[in-house]
This record gives structure tokens, sequence and C-alpha cells, in this order.
């Protein structure tokens, strides 16, 4: 049986539990956004940062999800300057941890949105630095996320 199935909010779990904290957050974030609140989701999101800044915990693939994720958030909100922040956070500490599928992927990913952001302030330039830093690495792009990452950058190219 799952330790967190009896926990219906991050106050029930040990304060040092910092992988169960993260685990329930997380858990939340993806239950508020299914069902639609976002506004909920955003405050798991910001209570993870915390959490994880609180314990000292930074340059992990943890801290790297969670930035791309606020980042995103930020993008829905269109304060692109926060986007920005922490898409390249993502981007940054993904390029500091061991190369494997998981951090490339969110690392990808970060700088997907991250050329967004670069286009929606009009900073072409940027945006098409980074677009091409991607597709320089398309043939090691997992195949589950390909189609839509090169379909997405040839839609925010034109």
């Amino acid at each position: 049986m799952n330790k967190f199935a009896n926990c219906k909010d991050v106050g029930d779990l040990n304060p040092d539990d910092v992988d169960g904290i993260s685990y329930i957050l997380t858990s939340f974030i993806m239950a508020h956004r299914r069902e639609g609140n976002y506004d909920k989701a955003f405050q798991c999101m910001l209570q993870l940062e915390d959490l994880l800044k609180k314990r000292g915990i930074k340059d992990t693939i943890e801290v790297a999800e969670c930035h791309h994720s606020l980042g995103c958030e930020y993008i829905d909100r269109q304060d692109y300057f926060k986007a920005r922040t922490y898409l390249q956070n993502t981007v940054r500490i993904c390029k500091t941890l061991e190369d494997n599928e998981q951090t490339f992927d969110v690392m990808v990913q970060g700088m997907q949105q991250l050329g967004y952001v670069y286009m929606k302030t009009n900073q072409e330039k940027k945006a098409l630095e980074v677009f091409d830093a991607i597709l320089a690495r398309a043939d090691e792009i997992p195949e589950d996320i390909k189609p839509k990452i090169l379909q997405e950058i040839s839609e925010q190219r034109q």
C-alpha cells in the first residue's frame, strides 16, 4: 500500500519527509490540473518550489521539473518575464546534470517553451537560436515527444 494513500494535505506528512511532500504536491498538481483547477495547481507548484528552497535542494532534476512547470504556468498567465526566468533556470540546471533521457526531455521542453517566450516578447533572434539548438540535437529527442516538439518549433518559426 502506498504510504501516502491516506494523506489529504501536505500538513499530514512529516515535515522532514521531503520526498513524501514532493510526491504529494506533484500528485496534487496533476489532479488539480486534470480537474481544471489551475489556481490550486499553481499554488501547489509554488509550495513545492518553496519546500525545495527551504531544504537547500537545488540543481536537481526535481528543481528543473518544478521550474519548467512554473515557467509554463507563467506563460499561461502571460507573465513572460517570470516564465523566461524559470525556463532559463530549467535549461541551466539540466545542462549541469547527468545526461540521460529524463534530463534531456526536460531540457528540450524547457528550451522549446523558452523559444516561445522569446517569440512572444519580440526577441526573434534569441528564439531562433534556441530552436536551432534543439534542431541540432533532434535525433536525440525521445520519439514519444519528438513530433510534438518539432511541430511546435515549426509553427513558432513562422
